[in-house]
C-alpha cells in the first residue's frame, strides 16, 4: 500500500481502468481512506434489472471535487449514493459518488495504478 500513496496520503501514480487504458485520476488528485462500503459486483453498465450481488470493500481513493477526475462516469442516483465507471469502456462500479457530502470514493480493489 506505502508504494502507491506519498506520505501526505495522496496518491504517488495515475490511477487507471483495470480494463483499458483510460487515465482515471492523475497522481496528487485523490486521499488514501478506508471505510466500509458494499459495492455490487462489476459489470459493463447496462439498464436497470434485478438485484446485484455486491462486495464489501474498505480502501478507497477519496476525491473531494468531481471534476478532479480524468475520465469517469456518473450513475444515476441510487438512494443517496451514485456509481461510478469508467467513462470509455462503462467498467463498474469503480467507486461511488456520495451526494450528500460531494465526495467521491474509487475502490483501489477496482483500478490499477501507472508512473
Amino acid at each position: 500500500m506505502d508504494a502507491l500513496k506519498e506520505e501526505d496520503g495522496k496518491n504517488k501514480q495515475k490511477v487507471v481502468c483495470a480494463f483499458c487504458p483510460s487515465v482515471i485520476l492523475i497522481a496528487g488528485d485523490a486521499l488514501y481512506t478506508q471505510n466500509e462500503f458494499a459495492l455490487p459486483l462489476m459489470t459493463r453498465q447496462k439498464g436497470g434489472g434485478a438485484e446485484a450481488e455486491e462486495e464489501q470493500l474498505s480502501s478507497y481513493w477519496l476525491v473531494a471535487d468531481m471534476y478532479d477526475f480524468q475520465n469517469v462516469g456518473f450513475s444515476h442516483t441510487v438512494g443517496a449514493h451514485k456509481y461510478l465507471a469508467c467513462a470509455d469502456c462503462d467498467m463498474g462500479p469503480i467507486g461511488y459518488h456520495d451526494t450528500l457530502s460531494k465526495r467521491s470514493y474509487v475502490a483501489l480493489a477496482r483500478v490499477k495504478h501507472q508512473l
